[in-house]
């Protein structure tokens, strides 16, 4: 839940994020594997990949956030 001065906003489970991070971390480290990487290697990139869907998450939801506050949309 987001609390803005104009009310609250409530992330659905299914718009949650979860499933593009479980995605995203499970294709890199099985392209790691593919590629015959180390396990060090595969866990690095499964550790990136983990980062950048939290991050975009974040910012799809900042955004979302801000376009209810300042457009007046739901």
């Amino acid at each position: 839940i987001l609390r803005t001065e104009k009310g609250e906003l409530e992330v659905a489970a299914a718009c949650s994020g979860i499933s593009s991070l479980v995605a995203l971390t499970a294709f890199a480290m099985a392209w790691s594997a593919w590629l015959r990487r180390s396990p060090l290697a595969i866990l690095t990139l499964g550790g990136i990949a983990s980062f950048w869907a939290v991050l975009m998450n974040s910012v799809r939801i900042a955004a979302i956030a801000w376009a209810s506050i300042r457009l007046n949309q739901d």
